[in-house]
């Protein structure tokens, strides 16, 4: 894998816990089978895979977990963050001992640097293990804003880096000024849920990092979407733009919105979250119920040639 070739969509790992709070190995290892099933190449952990209520075992136990039931089937993007570059050196090199085939690295987490200090946190990082790096920007989650000319930079003077994840919202028009600095080499992803696809598309995205439990009308608008089929590709998106729009209400409503689509998907055996957590309101289920009574079964390529 070489600069500006990582494209695709890359789904989020969701976190399963059972009914005591553990980890759920055995869902984990169904929601790996599940995504590579949908036809994705890299499987990935995120914010979104809720590494800041896992212990470091804990932590360590998924990534190993995935990245065995993942073997010579797909990838495993692993996400390393820290707030320094000795803690994420550390954590690059665990995770390739632990099978990672990619990494993902926020800015660092709760400090406040310049960008010649982010440019060297990211180059000495990407430079301790000789796995392929995503630049991920995520400014809500790391209080780190990172200019659209440093993250050009990026892939074109650290080797290692093959990509860029793009979610400071609004993410398309920093996407579009991301992929003009860049010369539409490419290698430009959303996400943020995938709130903003399309209009990601439009303006230069190679691909996303969408939630896991609707991976398939991402990976069909983007292959629509690159067969010039661009009102079909639109269409398909705004079908599912409400459920996109509920799961931004907040990030403990991102994450049980997709982990009770895994369990009625037969993927989960429930929808947990880890004490504390905000209440799942009535309204919220309710809201849920709505939307996904006509989005849930999945329709498979035979189905949708029938007329």
């Amino acid at each position: 894998m070489s600069p500006g070739l990582l494209r695709g969509v890359i789904p989020i790992l969701a976190m399963p816990f059972d009914t005591q709070e553990r980890v759920d190995l055995d869902s984990l290892h169904q929601e790996v089978d599940f995504l590579i099933d949908t036809g994705v190449e890299v499987v990935g952990f995120g914010f979104a895979s809720e590494a800041f209520r896992l212990t470091e075992a804990e932590h360590e136990s998924a990534i190993r977990a995935v990245c065995e039931q993942a073997a010579g089937k797909a990838q495993v993007l692993v996400q390393v963050t820290a707030a320094s570059i000795a803690v994420a050196v550390a954590r690059a090199r665990r995770a390739a001992e632990l099978g990672a085939g990619l990494l993902m690295l926020p800015a660092p987490v709760l400090v406040q640097i310049d960008e010649d200090d982010q440019f060297e946190y990211f180059r000495t990082v990407a430079a301790a293990t000789e796995l392929p790096v995503v630049v991920q920007d995520a400014p809500a989650m790391t209080g780190t804003t990172m200019s659209a000319a440093l993250l050009a930079r990026l892939p074109t003077e650290v080797p290692q880096v093959v990509g860029l994840k793009i979610e400071a919202l609004p993410s398309a028009p920093k996407i579009a000024a991301v992929a003009c600095l860049q010369g539409g080499q490419g290698g430009v992803l959303g996400g943020a849920g995938g709130v903003d696809f399309y209009h990601e598309l439009e303006h230069g995205a190679s691909g996303t990092m969408p939630g896991a439990g609707l991976p398939e009308p991402f990976c069909d608008v983007l292959r629509l979407h690159c067969e010039g089929c661009r009102d079909q590709a639109r269409l398909l998106f705004n079908r599912y733009l409400p459920l996109l729009a509920l799961t931004q209400r907040s990030l403990d409503t991102f994450l049980w919105v997709h982990k009770e689509i895994l369990r009625r998907r037969g993927v989960f055996a429930g929808a947990h979250l880890r004490r504390p957590h905000e209440p799942i309101a009535d309204l919220l289920r309710a809201d849920l119920d709505s939307l996904l009574s006509d989005l849930l079964p999945y329709p498979t390529p035979e189905q949708e040639k029938q007329p």
